[in-house]
């Protein structure tokens, strides 16, 4: 695999780990934050995003958006605090995309 250089990637790799590999083709997971600091954490049946974004600086119209503060444990996360947003169908992508905007633009602030 080729090296990424820094600069030209924002994106921090947390873990990898081969899904399926045979003589043809290998499937990686790769857990990442992105450069606001947000982690996507697969699940079975949907996309859990842990978004690094103040939850009482979230403004989520669905009311899908969760403190993430409040969970115990995210399962699979490196990072803690912020807001929770799971993707679970395709109509739930603009909302998503909202939230982590809003998230970009609190960090370039």
């Amino acid at each position: 695999m080729a090296k990424v250089d820094r600069q030209q990637n924002p994106w921090r790799v947390l873990n990898s780990s081969n899904v399926y590999k045979n003589q043809w083709i290998t499937v990686e997971h790769h857990g990442v934050l992105d450069p606001s600091g947000s982690e996507a954490i697969p699940r079975r049946h949907r996309l859990t995003l842990l978004i690094n974004l103040a939850f009482e600086d979230c403004k989520d119209p669905t009311g899908k958006a969760r403190n993430a503060t409040e969970a115990a444990f995210v399962i699979n996360a490196t990072e803690t605090g912020g807001v929770l947003y799971d993707v679970r169908e395709h109509s739930d992508i603009a909302a998503a995309l909202n939230i982590v905007r809003q998230a970009y633009e609190s960090i370039a602030e």
